[in-house]
């Protein structure tokens, strides 16, 4: 599933299909393949071709199991959508119909030979706007079950192994996986504040931009939310499915394998339907997360390798703005306030929804990417922000602090 932000789910793609787990046929390698990735807003983009397209960015979900391509860049391309309909579900209620791809694939650059179907098209616009990076598809299962994917957040780097080569010799923690629909499942521990630590199975999901989420089931059957903690209440979806709001806090910790992740942001999904209503596992473990860690997925024999990457120890922090933020680079860059959140440093400075950011600190907002900003509205400090408002500039100072 695809998060723009630490908690606004994008895309969570549930088809009514009988979704085969099985790994099939490996892709023989004669040596590892280095393939390069950009990383925005905790997810990662690889570049593809479609048929003979020029390249495009597509999203790596271990979240998703099928190739995806966004509608409109399947129109561009001229691809045939004649298979079919399907309706599918994200992390709302709604649904929204996708079409059947016919005979056409996608290639990723520097994997020579290399080919896969694109499955489905369907519009996913919004993860673009939401992660502020271009965006034409997005890749899973299928493609990771072929390799030993070794995902190198540090270096930004996926490193494929030929999958019936493979040995292990590294000192990282390896964890069994199990698989539902072509996602990987792993068992984990979380303690709240006063609490008995609790035995649950999460979504191991690197297209999750956030930490932690847990499902609205096991926090109504455990009764998570009737701790005393502080929550604050966000959007979490923007895309398929419609959105919805849910409480973000802190639990105490996050125990995987032998590591301790320390007051981890989480998600305490109040959704009636969609991805987080599930009861098939207790919640997500996302980027945030994952990013901690070189993490080495072997699908083909039911296992994750964790080795603690360069920021382990870094703590996790959020937004601490109050502001819901998109981008939009047509016709020019700009950073759009979708929405502004009560009791927070963007409601006192009296900044509104529809305000569009045009300089921070002096610089002009093209300097920036929406990473870029997310990130330093994850400090405690202050910024001097330009606004254009309906035609008029706003000049505000943005003094940012904890919010959970």
């Amino acid at each position: 599933m695809v998060r723009p932000s630490a908690v606004a789910a994008l895309v969570a793609v549930a088809l009514s299909l009988s979704a085969c787990d099985s790994v099939g046929q490996a892709y023989p390698l004669n040596k590892d393949v280095a393939i390069p990735f950009e990383l925005a807003n905790n997810h990662i983009f690889v570049k593809v071709n479609v048929d003979k397209s020029k390249p495009l960015w597509f999203v790596l979900d271990t979240g998703d199991k099928y190739a995806i391509i966004n509608e409109q860049n399947a129109k561009d391309i001229g691809l045939d959508l004649g298979g079919g309909e399907v309706e599918v579900t994200g992390v709302g209620n709604q649904t929204s119909t996708a079409y059947y791809v016919k005979n056409s694939s996608y290639s990723i650059a520097g994997l020579d030979g290399f080919s896969q179907p694109i499955f489905l098209a369907l519009p996913l616009e919004g993860v673009a706007a939401h992660t502020g990076h271009a965006s034409a598809g997005i890749i899973g299962f299928d493609f990771l079950s072929k390799f030993i994917v070794e995902i190198d957040y540090d270096n930004k780097t996926l490193i494929l192994h030929d999958r019936d080569q493979y040995q292990y010799h590294g000192n990282g923690e390896i964890l069994p996986l199990t698989f539902g629909h072509g996602h990987p499942h792993i068992a984990a521990q979380i303690t709240q504040e006063g609490r008995a630590p609790i035995d649950a199975t999460f979504l191991l999901d690197v297209g999750d931009g956030g930490a932690v989420t847990l499902n609205s089931p096991f926090v109504t059957q455990e009764h998570l939310m009737d701790s005393s903690q502080k929550t604050a209440l966000r959007t979490m979806g923007y895309g398929v499915g419609g959105g919805f709001k849910s409480p973000v806090g802190r639990i105490r910790q996050l125990e995987i394998g032998r590591f301790t992740i320390p007051n981890p942001v989480t998600a305490y999904s109040q959704a009636t339907g969609g991805a987080f209503a599930t009861n098939e596992v207790q919640g997500s473990i996302g980027a945030d997360i994952l990013r901690k860690f070189k993490v080495i997925l072997d699908y083909a024999h039911n296992r994750v390798i964790l080795e603690p990457g360069a920021h382990f120890a870094d703590p996790l922090e959020y937004d601490m703005s109050g502001l819901a933020l998109s981008a939009n680079d047509v016709p020019e860059k700009t950073l759009n306030v979708d929405e502004v959140y009560p009791d927070s440093p963007a409601s006192e400075a009296e900044i509104q929804g529809g305000d569009v950011i045009t300089s921070i600190d002096g610089r002009p907002i093209s300097q920036y990417t929406l990473s870029d900003v997310r990130e330093m509205f994850r400090h405690e400090t202050k910024h001097d922000l330009t606004f254009d408002r309906g035609g008029q500039t706003v000049n505000v100072t943005l003094k940012l602090r904890r919010l959970i």
